[in-house]
Formats: C-alpha cells, structure tokens, sequence
C-alpha cells in the first residue's frame, strides 16, 4: 500500500471564493490555503489565510491514514 496523505488527496480539491473587489469567482485548490492569489480580473491579491485550526486537522486526518495503513498492514500477517 501506498503512503496516502492529506495533499495527495484532497490537496486538488477545488473551492470557489468571489472577489471581494470586483466580484469575480474564484477558484483554488485546497494546497493553495496560506497562499496570497491573484485576481486575473482586477488584480487584487486575496490573501487565503489559515490558522493553528487548519493545520491541526490536516495532522489528524494524516495520523488516522498512518494508523489506517498500518492496520491493513497488520490485517495479512
């Protein structure tokens, strides 16, 4: 078995803000979090904040795959 973790995936799974200048949808990916985008529209840079919050779900979505794997590991022997 493969090593799965949050990014690989639901890192490309997409979301859709507008902007809050001139209104436009926009799309980003959820690797994109903690990064400034860029309105093509209007140029105006939307800074995709996270907090202390984010971080500690995507750690505990990672620790239950880890302990997931490692119990089909445990499942042949």
């Amino acid at each position: 078995m493969s090593d799965f973790d949050f990014n690989s995936l639901f890192g490309d799974s997409k979301l859709d803000i507008d902007c809050p200048n001139c209104n436009r949808k926009l799309t980003f990916t959820l690797k994109d979090v903690g990064k400034t985008i860029k309105c093509p529209k209007c140029s105006t840079l939307i800074n995709l904040k996270k907090d202390s919050s984010f971080d500690k779900s995507i750690k505990s979505v990672d620790k239950s795959l880890k302990d997931l794997e490692n119990a089909f590991k445990k499942f042949g022997k």
